[in-house]
């Protein structure tokens, strides 16, 4: 064999062997992941599904055993006192080098709120090669830690696994206005909490029967209704909250005379608006004591009046143009 033709077998050998040992260099890391969660972040991302978002984001595997990895990624979900979930990630080389760090908070309801965030993050973390990764350092001098990076999320970032809420409340209420002076009755309330919507409200109040003491006749009044609510206003903590509320009350009202020669029994239909604000204190578990202020303005206002023996007309009864009422009972949260 030729000398020219050594030298090219030789040369050849060592651009392969060059090639080899830079590809080696330039393969994507396997990471090992170190997952924790406080017992305040329940809710938070699941590790194994935190896994396949990532290695779907890369469409590659990313994530390995902790014996094989050139990196591990540390990630610890805990919530603030402030009641922001917050997202702690630091990236350590295969040594114990912190390569990077990263937190992430958000003040929302619910930790999926930073389900996107944090897949994104990890995902950016990681998708680098083998010869990126920073040289061992000497044991004897501790490279100093780079700089926290937080993140605040808007306090509206979608939270997708945040779950439906109800509340039901048993409540005592008293109104003026409704029915002839002051009067009490129990209601009966089903809130409806979508994880992107308004709250909504359903209840069923009744009314018992109610009259004028001092008439000896006169009609007595019982009502029963059925209120729809939309609450676009809330405010609070997980354990104290208020909100605001704007609706509308159908019901049924049932007039029977008494004292008179003849006596009548009437039906009607009663309509009105309402605005309310409603407050709520958590006291044991998911049990809570509720307190609320309503204002009605009827749109339907009937006067009942009772004919006297002379012919005479008199007023019994007939709503004004605004009635108030407030309400105290218990809440139960699921």
């Amino acid at each position: 064999m030729s000398s020219r033709a050594v030298g090219f077998v030789v040369a050849a050998t060592w651009l392969l062997s060059a090639g080899l040992a830079g590809a080696a260099e330039r393969r994507p890391v396997v990471a090992a992941l170190d997952w924790q969660r406080d017992a305040s972040a329940e809710g938070c991302l699941e590790a194994t599904a935190l896994v396949g978002e990532v290695e779907a984001r890369l469409k590659r595997p990313v994530f390995g055993p902790r014996e094989r990895a050139d990196v591990v990624v540390k990630l610890r979900w805990s919530r603030r006192s402030d009641g922001a979930f917050v997202a702690s990630i630091e990236l350590r080389s295969g040594d114990g080098q912190l390569v990077g760090t990263r937190e992430l908070a958000a003040p929302a309801e619910h930790c999926s709120a930073l389900d996107e965030s944090v897949q994104l993050a990890i995902a950016l973390m990681v998708d680098i090669t083998a010869d990126e990764l920073p040289e061992p350092a000497p044991r004897t001098v501790p490279p100093p830690p780079p700089p926290r990076t937080p993140i605040q999320l808007p306090p509206k970032t979608p939270a997708p696994r945040q779950p439906w809420h109800f509340q039901a409340a048993a409540l005592a209420t008293a109104a003026l206005g409704l029915l002839p002076a002051a009067a009490g009755g129990v209601r009966l309330s089903l809130g409806i909490d979508p994880p992107t919507f308004w709250t909504t409200e359903i209840d069923f109040t009744f009314w018992p029967s109610r009259s004028d003491p001092d008439v000896s006749a006169g009609a007595r009044f019982r009502l029963a209704t059925f209120g729809l609510y939309l609450c676009p206003i809330r405010g609070g903590s997980a354990r104290t909250r208020g909100w605001l509320c704007v609706g509308q009350e159908v019901g049924q009202l049932e007039v029977t005379g008494f004292g008179f020669d003849r006596n009548e029994e009437r039906h009607r239909l009663s309509y009105d608006l309402g605005l309310r604000a409603r407050f709520s204190q958590r006291v044991a578990g998911p049990i809570g004591l509720m307190a609320g202020l309503q204002a009605l303005f009827p749109l339907s206002r009937d006067e009942f009046v009772a004919r006297e023996a002379d012919t005479a007309h008199r007023e019994v009864f007939q709503r004004p143009i605004v009635a108030g009422g407030a309400e105290l009972g218990l809440q139960v949260e699921f």
